[in-house]
């Protein structure tokens, strides 16, 4: 087949195509399927809004109690901080299971010796 014998058959299909598509109108049935999918969409993406909508409140629920969580062991180590430091501000504490320390007398002081000049120092 050569390539001009393409293009006619083209041209003539072309042509017969033009005029089908020019000669059918659409039925009211056909006109309205259009607005019946565009209903059937709106009420998808309803459905989806809801979803999401939902979605984001269990979203919400989950951060708002990991926070509370937080805050309460951040308040917790803060309390158990204060009490450390009240303590320090009380004065020594003393281990549980060991003695207070004694006070040991203090050393002698060592006896005085004649002193010997070293060499150079008269």
């Amino acid at each position: 087949m050569s390539v001009a014998k393409i293009l006619e058959e083209q041209s003539a299909w072309l042509q017969q195509a033009a005029k089908t598509i020019g000669l059918d109108r659409p039925t009211e049935a056909e006109a309205g399927f259009p607005e019946e999918v565009r209903k059937r969409r709106a009420a998808q993406i309803k459905a989806r809004i809801a979803a999401l909508e939902t979605q984001r409140e269990d979203a919400a629920k989950r951060f708002n109690a990991a926070i509370a969580e937080a805050k309460q062991e951040l308040q917790q180590l803060a309390a158990e901080l204060d009490l450390r430091k009240a303590q320090a501000n009380e004065g020594p504490t003393r281990r549980e299971g060991k003695p207070a320390p004694t006070k040991r007398p203090k050393a002698a002081a060592p006896k005085a010796t004649k002193h010997r000049p070293v060499r150079g120092e008269q």
